[in-house]
């Protein structure tokens, strides 16, 4: 071999293993996924309330498409409409296991409140402790002349023991609305409603104001962009008025509260990456995308703290294990992150698979331990009428001054107690509300350095 040749096969060895070592640099795992619970046919116990991908009519297949998180209840909530009937699933976010069902009724007996056509399709939480669903509409109207419904609706649930109220219903546009949307704030309060009409540069915003909503929305428009894709979702970014859009075919793109296109940001095109959400651990922020493409089926969390084209492949933090290998309604499937019990979780929904939660056991929220323990926070009953029992654990050998601080929805502090008298392990207490008018509640723990905080919930 001459020596030109093999020079020239020497520079391609190193070229392809640099290009090895590159690409292996980017795009590997950078944080570690720890499985929590597994329900999917993978593993033979997929919720019998899923669908299966098998029935005889289309439009009951991939039917759930919606998963959420509530830091109010501490549960989880899973969108479904099996067989045609909308139903409300409660999870437990740690283990996985059914706790019950919030109420539907009217929305799949039909009567005032009947959604029509997709009756409930996606489901979000809000800050105000609030559950909110919506039904999905090929093209928002008035009803047809046969009488089905085409608007888009959103229902909302003080609780989870009540029946459901509809909030919205919108009947305009010739939109197709409700594939994926969102909430922001406390819809008794104020709050923003969004959702992304199909294959449009539009989005959709309510606003509520004192718990009333403005039925006429503001119709923003995403400068520079032509379409922001399917199943598209907002997501905005805490502290500020600016949101992502982001839809299947559609990177994250950040946005002013106008529409004035920020940046996007610049990973590698991905596989069928939608439903956007964001939430913060260790004052950074995440976005967790679903991944809908064959072997795929799962989430991707990324670094977003940067923000639009200062986020790329770098700033992935790892993808969750597959859920499956068939492709599904279309790619369809929902997400949710959240910080419980002090770390970052993350929820999957694949339509006619199942579902998962998994741990980034990387990203634990360190400044909220004491001697690698925690004092954790709960209430029970949580909804109450006249006082509920607040619980907390103490490491052992903790000897620092206890203060529990309890706000109201406006952050206005109502109540302060002080506990110096405790022991190691479990302690209790009794919180007398019988002065308190209804509402939303912050209840904070205060121990040396460390702070804690949980909702609860003041019914009359």
């Amino acid at each position: 071999m001459d020596k030109r040749k093999l020079l020239f096969n020497l520079k391609q060895t190193v070229f392809f293993a640099f290009f090895i070592i590159a690409f292996n640099t980017v795009f590997a795992q950078k944080g570690n996924f720890v499985t929590m619970w597994d329900r999917t046919n993978g593993v033979g116990n997929r919720p019998t309330w899923f669908s299966t991908g098998d029935e005889t009519e289309p439009s009951w297949r991939g039917t759930e498409r919606g998963i959420t998180y509530s830091a109010t209840t501490g549960h989880l909530y899973i969108c479904s409409r099996k067989e045609g009937v909308p139903s409300i699933h409660i999870v437990d976010p740690l283990t996985g296991d059914d706790l019950g069902e919030v109420f539907t009724n009217g929305i799949e007996d039909g009567g005032d409140i009947d959604g029509g056509g997709y009756r409930l399709n996606n489901i979000v939480t809000t800050e105000g402790g609030q559950i909110a669903a919506c039904n999905m509409t090929l093209a928002s109207g008035p009803p047809t002349p046969e009488g089905w419904i085409k608007a888009f609706r959103v229902y909302k649930w003080s609780y989870e023991s009540v029946m459901p109220e509809m909030i919205l219903d919108y009947d305009e546009g010739g939109y197709r609305l409700g594939d994926k949307f969102s909430v922001f704030g406390d819809l008794s309060g104020n709050a923003r409603i969004y959702a992304v009409p199909g294959e449009s540069n539009k989005v959709l915003k309510w606003t509520v104001t004192g718990g009333i909503i403005n039925e006429v929305p503001e119709i923003i428009t995403l400068a520079g962009v032509t379409s922001a894709g399917t199943s598209a979702s907002v997501a905005e970014v805490p502290g500020t008025t600016n949101f992502y859009v982001s839809g299947k075919g559609f990177l994250p793109t950040y946005f002013s509260a106008d529409g004035t296109n920020l940046t996007q940001i610049m990973i590698s095109a991905g596989p069928g990456r939608l439903c956007g959400r964001l939430a913060e651990i260790n004052n950074e922020l995440y976005m967790a995308l679903y991944q809908g493409a064959s072997n795929y089926m799962n989430a991707i969390l990324i670094n977003m703290t940067d923000h639009g084209e200062n986020v790329g492949d770098e700033d992935i933090y790892g993808e969750t294990p597959s859920l499956g290998t068939d492709v599904t309604a279309y790619g369809e499937g929902a997400v949710d992150l959240a910080v419980v019990n002090d770390t970052m979780r993350v929820f999957v929904c694949a339509p006619d698979i199942g579902i998962a939660g998994y741990t980034a056991q990387d990203l634990p929220l360190g400044i909220k331990n004491i001697n690698k323990e925690t004092i954790e926070l709960k209430n029970y009953p949580n909804p109450f009428t006249s006082g509920t029992t607040i619980e907390y654990n103490v490491p052992a050998g903790f000897n620092e001054i206890i203060t529990v601080s309890v706000y109201n929805i406006t952050g206005k502090l109502v109540r302060e107690i002080n506990k110096t008298n405790y022991s190691s392990g479990k302690n209790t207490f009794f919180f007398d509300a019988r002065n308190l008018p209804e509402g939303v509640y912050t209840y904070e723990i205060k121990a040396g350095n460390y702070t804690n905080a949980n909702k609860m919930i003041i019914i009359k």
